[in-house]
C-alpha cells in the first residue's frame, strides 16, 4: 500500500507540473481547441494538486526514514531531486512572467529629450490629440504595460513570436485592470489579469479562459511604424524611455525586426507562408491580408475591403505602413507614382499626395486621408485569429 501511495504522489507531483507548462508552451499538440482549458485547470490548481500530491507521498517516506530503509530511500530521494529540478526549471527558468518581468519604472521623453533612435519601431497610440510612442525593443521584452493616455487606462501589448501589436482599453468591468503574462496560445501571447486570473489573447483582446471568458477588451486604435515616422506626425508626442532595471533585456532586441529566437522569427520570403508578414484589415467582420514584401516591391497598393475603398502605402524606411480611405468627400480616388519615389498623384486632380496620405500640391491640397487600423504581423497569426480571410492577389504590379 505504501509503494502504491508513494507511486502515485510522485507521479501526480511530475505529471502536474508538466502539464501546467506544456499546454501555455510552443510544444506539438499543446494548441488543440480543448487543451487550453486543460491548461487553465492545472495552473489554477497547481498548489492543492501539489499539497496531495505530497500528502501521498509523506506517510510512506517518513516509514521509510523511521524504519532507516537506506536502499529503498535512496531512490525516492534522487527523484524527489529531479522534482525540484523539474520545478525550478518550469516555475523559475522559462516561466513566462520571470524570463520576462513586468516594467518597473516608465518614463516619458519629449521629441528633444528623447534618446530612442530615430528608426527603431514603436507602437503609436493618438487618443484626443494626445500622442505616445512605444518602442518595440521596450514592448518587446515586458510583451505588455499598462499606462494611461489622456485619461484612458491602456495595454500596450506585442507578441514577440508572430509580432502582433495591439492595444486595448484596460477599464474592465469599471475597473483598471493589471495583467501578467502567462504563455502562448496558437503562438501568440497569452495574458492573466490580476481580479480573476481570466486568461486573455493578445491577438484578439478576448478572454479565453476563466470567469470572465468571451469577454473582449476594447481595442485602442494604434500604428506600427518607425519613431520618426511617428514623430513626424506627431511631433508633441512623448516616447518611452528604457527601464534601466532592464538594460541588458532590452538589448537582446536591438534589432527590432527579427525578435529573440531565430526558429520562431526566420522570414519566409514566399506569400501567405506561416512566418510571411502580412498587412491584416478587418472591416464590418470582413478580413483580408497583404503580402508585405509585395508592397515594399510595390510601395502603394489600392484595393477595397468590404466596400471600403483602400490605398496601402510603405515610407522609404520599408517598414511604415499607412492604411488609408481613398474615398475623398465621395469620390473614390485612384493614385499613381510619380517620378519622385515618396509622392503620389490622383489620376483625378493631379494633386500630389505623399504617402502618409496627406495631399501637399494641387487642388485638393490640404486634405488628409482618413486612416484605418491595420496590423503588420506574420501570417502564421493572422489566418489562426482571423478564419477564412482573404488574401491580397493583383493581376498586375503598379
Amino acid at each position: 500500500m505504501r509503494a502504491i501511495l508513494l507511486t502515485a504522489g510522485m507521479i501526480m507531483l511530475f505529471i502536474a507540473e508538466v502539464l501546467k507548462s506544456y499546454f501555455t508552451m510552443p510544444f506539438a499538440g499543446s494548441f488543440e481547441n480543448d487543451a487550453l482549458a486543460i491548461g487553465y485547470f492545472f495552473s489554477n490548481n497547481i498548489v492543492w494538486l501539489r499539497i496531495l500530491a505530497v500528502l501521498l507521498i509523506a506517510y510512506p517516506l517518513y516509514s521509510l526514514v523511521k524504519n532507516k530503509k537506506i536502499k529503498p530511500l535512496f531512490p525516492v530521494l534522487l527523484l524527489l531531486a529531479g522534482y525540484v529540478a523539474v520545478y525550478y526549471y518550469l516555475n523559475v527558468y522559462v516561466l513566462p512572467e520571470e524570463v520576462y518581468q513586468p516594467i518597473k519604472v516608465k518614463t516619458f521623453a519629449s521629441k528633444k529629450a528623447n534618446k530612442i533612435s530615430s528608426d527603431k519601431m514603436v507602437i503609436g497610440v493618438n487618443i484626443n490629440g494626445q500622442a505616445k510612442a512605444y518602442p518595440l525593443q521596450i514592448i518587446g521584452y515586458h510583451h505588455h504595460i499598462t499606462d494611461t493616455v489622456n485619461g484612458v487606462p491602456i495595454i500596450v501589448t506585442y507578441c514577440t513570436v508572430c509580432r502582433s501589436a495591439r492595444v486595448f482599453d484596460a477599464e474592465v468591468d469599471g475597473q483598471t485592470t493589471h495583467f501578467r503574462l502567462v504563455g502562448m496560445n496558437k503562438y501568440n501571447a497569452l495574458f492573466k489579469d490580476d481580479r480573476t486570473d481570466s486568461w486573455w489573447q493578445q491577438a484578439t483582446g478576448k478572454a479565453v479562459a476563466g470567469p470572465l471568458k468571451n469577454k473582449v477588451l476594447r481595442e485602442i486604435p494604434s500604428q506600427q511604424v518607425t519613431l520618426s515616422s511617428w514623430l513626424k506626425r506627431h511631433p508633441d508626442a512623448l516616447v518611452m524611455q528604457p527601464d534601466t532595471n532592464y538594460l541588458a533585456a532590452y538589448r537582446l532586441t536591438q534589432d527590432d525586426k527579427a525578435f529573440f529566437r531565430a526558429k520562431y522569427s526566420q522570414h519566409d520570403s514566399a506569400a501567405f507562408k506561416a512566418k510571411s508578414m502580412v498587412i491584416g484589415i478587418v472591416q464590418n467582420n470582413v478580413a483580408k491580408a497583404y503580402d508585405f514584401d509585395r508592397l515594399n516591391r510595390n510601395k502603394i497598393i489600392e484595393d477595397s475591403v468590404n466596400r471600403l475603398p483602400l490605398l496601402i502605402t510603405v515610407e522609404a524606411d520599408n517598414a511604415s505602413v499607412h492604411t488609408l480611405n481613398r474615398n475623398v468627400n465621395g469620390v473614390t480616388h485612384v493614385f499613381e507614382k510619380t517620378d519622385k519615389p515618396n509622392l503620389l498623384k490622383d489620376v483625378a486632380t493631379q494633386s500630389i499626395w505623399n504617402l502618409e496620405g496627406t495631399c501637399i500640391e494641387g487642388r485638393l491640397e490640404g486634405t488628409q486621408l482618413e486612416e484605418v487600423q491595420s496590423y503588420v504581423e506574420t501570417w502564421q497569426s493572422w489566418s489562426e485569429f482571423h478564419p477564412g480571410t482573404a488574401e491580397y492577389e493583383d493581376a498586375g504590379e503598379k
